[in-house]
């Protein structure tokens, strides 16, 4: 089947000047221009142990994600990001408080996270959805980061989002896999003015892009830039990617005979569930 259920963190409040709930007086440090935002988020990347979450909270199960909703069956893939994950996205604490004094010494003082918060969502695509986030701000704190840590239900966290309001959150998630090319980058990765859904993390050059992507009914054109959009988020830390899972079934063989279905969405197709004929 394909991976149904994915799992990432992200940090609020990327999103591009023109946008009507852009404030550049409210940037978060994350989304700092110059290069001083693409810094602070490796540092957070390279914060986290995910073989350690993988091994732990997740029983070993899971794949690694090196792009948030990007998959290897899919338009846009590249396939030396998973070799470059392992260096890129490595776990290297050393280096991530390295790039954290880099940018203090950047802007000439300490990064203020008084009112930085990373809120836990509890999830029904993954149980432990809270533990993962947990680890994930116990993992910057360990580097110095002492961002504030809160446990909401989902639908408070959505309505920062639709509002605009995410400016200093970050949070981890976990959802089912995209139905299309479109919907992917209209959901994720597309500001409000070109019809986005949830500002997860915009930029100049993927606005450019979508519209390029919009204008081509070629397979191939939009393969070549579904993948520079990747390229982009892969090596701009866009987000945290951490995993993709396949969905499980469990079912009785005295009862169920077969059961065929792609996995996407789940649970889908259950009219191709074959009985045991008795």
């Amino acid at each position: 089947t394909s991976p149904t259920v994915l799992v990432y963190s992200w940090f609020g409040g990327n999103y591009v000047p023109t946008a009507e709930y852009y404030e550049a007086d409210n940037v978060p440090v994350w989304a700092l221009p110059d290069g001083i935002g693409r810094k602070v988020r490796k540092a957070l990347n390279l914060a986290v142990d995910r073989q350690e979450i993988q091994n732990t909270l997740l029983g070993g199960r899971g794949a690694v994600m090196p792009v948030s909703f990007y998959a290897d069956h899919l338009r846009g893939w590249d396939p030396s990001w998973t070799e470059r994950f392992e260096v890129d996205y490595r776990y290297d604490p050393v280096r991530a408080k390295e790039l954290l004094a880099e940018v203090e010494a950047e802007l000439g003082e300490p990064i203020d996270w008084s009112d930085y918060v990373f809120l836990l969502t509890p999830r029904a695509s993954l149980g432990n959805l809270v533990d993962v986030g947990e680890a994930v701000a116990n993992y910057w704190q360990d580097i110095g980061v002492p961002i504030g840590i809160e446990e909401r239900e989902f639908v408070y966290f959505m309505e920062k989002m639709l509002a605009g309001d995410i400016e200093r959150v970050a949070w981890a998630d976990a959802t089912p896999w995209r139905s299309t090319d479109t919907e992917q980058l209209k959901i994720l990765y597309v500001s409000k003015e070109k019809g986005g859904c949830c500002n997860m993390y915009e930029n100049q050059f993927i606005e450019d892009r979508y519209d390029q992507f919009l204008a081509t009914v070629s397979l191939d054109e939009r393969d070549r830039l579904m993948r520079e959009i990747g390229e982009h988020l892969f090596t701009e830390y866009a987000s945290l990617p951490l995993f993709s899972f396949h969905s499980e079934y469990v079912v009785n063989p005295e009862v169920v005979a077969g059961y065929d279905t792609s996995g996407l969405r789940p649970p889908r197709h259950l009219e191709y569930v074959k009985a045991v004929m008795k």
